[in-house]
């Protein structure tokens, strides 16, 4: 069994990225939804939407959620959903951070969430490379 994954995100952010990733990666090893959270959309129903959406990617081995912007809708709606061992939420999801879901998709939930948020921060460069004293890059 593996950890269910859910995008949720503002209008096509999420299928942009999964079809990206899904380009890169071919296919995530379970199951994968993703909820598009229009500007106009009622929280009632989106928590609805969502809950269901949980239900069906839970094979057992929980559910990851990665949502696009910390403090946006999409992000406030899926931090109701945390439950330790069961659902895990990342905020912030960009394409590193998913082809690192997309490449681990075997963890299991707690190892797979750390290494999404591993993989979002640390897909994240300044080019050219600062050097600073000592010859180091900042």
């Amino acid at each position: 069994m593996s950890v269910g994954l859910l995008l949720i995100s503002h209008e096509h952010v999420g299928s942009g990225l999964l079809s990206a990733a899904r380009s890169i990666c071919g296919n995530y090893q379970g199951d994968v939804s993703e909820l598009a959270v229009a500007h106009t959309a009622m929280p009632e129903q989106l928590l609805q939407s969502i809950a269901k959406k949980l239900d069906d990617l839970n094979s057992g081995s929980g559910v990851l959620i990665l949502s696009d912007l910390y403090g946006s809708t999409p992000s406030n709606i899926a931090t109701l959903f945390y439950q330790p061992g069961k659902v895990a939420v990342v905020l912030g999801v960009n394409l590193p951070m998913l082809i690192r879901v997309f490449n681990y998709s075997g963890d299991d939930l707690d190892e797979l969430s750390a290494k999404a948020a591993y993989g979002g921060r640390d897909g994240v460069f300044i080019y050219p490379p600062q050097i600073k004293e000592g010859g180091h890059a900042k």
